[in-house]
Order: structure tokens, then C-alpha cells, then sequence
């Protein structure tokens, strides 16, 4: 196959264009980076460790995550809140509880079959205490 010159020379501007464009768009793409970010997370994480020994002491332990649970299947999909903080350990059906209220971190709104075992939960005593039963492995009914 034989090219013309000028075919060769709109291919050769062809690829100088696309050099030029993709060069273009990487230095743009790295231009918005901010160090200052960076450095911002870097000064966080350096911060977090230094927490002091009666702050820790201070908050309530986790209760492991509930060993027996039973949800009806008719209540599976129900939507509950959850603290995504280390210490919290229920989930709430109201998000006015005043336990859920005190949270300082990020609240979720997940189903309560993902509360239970995703997140480990117990039910709040304030706003869910009707919920206890699917905890109570006496409320079990035996299949004969």
C-alpha cells in the first residue's frame, strides 16, 4: 500500500494534535491536585493516635456483636439507624431518639437484617425496646 505524501503528513498531524491533547488533559489532571489536602489528612492522621489514656477509659466498651438473632421476613426489610461511631452497639427506629441524637459521627439508615449482622447491633432500649424478641432465642418455635 502506497501513501501520498499527503496523506502521511495529515497523519503525522493527527498524532502531534493527540500527543498535544493528551498532554494537555495530564497536566490539567495532575494541576488539580491539592497538596494542601494532602498535608491536611497527613496532620489528621498523625492526631488521632495521641487520643489520651482517660478519654479511652472514658468511653463505653462494644458489646460483641448478638449471637442469636430471628427476624420475621415481614420485618426484614425494615429500615433502622445506625451511629457509625467504634463505641455504639444498637440501632434505632426513630432518628429524634436521643441516644441516636447524641451521635457525633456519621448516622446510617440501613434495613435491620444489615444493623444485626453487618454491624453488629442490639436494639435501643428508648426507641425500639418492642424489637427485643428477635433477640430471644425463648420466642423460637420448634418445627416438629
Amino acid at each position: 500500500m502506497i501513501t501520498t505524501p499527503k496523506k502521511l503528513n495529515f497523519k503525522i498531524a493527527f498524532l502531534k494534535e493527540m500527543q498535544v491533547s493528551v498532554l494537555v488533559f495530564l497536566l490539567s489532571f495532575t494541576a488539580c491536585q491539592s497538596p494542601e489536602q494532602n498535608q491536611a489528612d497527613t496532620v489528621a492522621a498523625e492526631q488521632t493516635p495521641t487520643t489520651s489514656l482517660a478519654d479511652s477509659l472514658a468511653q463505653k466498651e462494644r458489646r460483641p456483636a448478638p449471637e442469636f438473632h430471628r427476624i420475621p421476613t415481614d420485618m426484614a426489610q425494615e429500615r433502622v439507624y445506625v451511629c457509625d461511631d467504634a463505641n455504639a452497639d444498637v440501632f434505632h427506629t426513630q432518628y429524634d431518639c436521643e441516644l441516636l441524637a447524641a451521635c457525633k459521627t456519621v448516622k446510617k439508615n440501613v434495613t435491620i437484617i444489615r444493623a444485626v449482622e453487618d454491624y453488629g447491633r442490639y436494639n435501643c432500649d428508648i426507641c425500639s425496646k418492642d424489637l427485643a424478641v428477635i433477640f430471644d432465642d425463648q420466642q423460637v418455635i420448634q418445627k416438629r
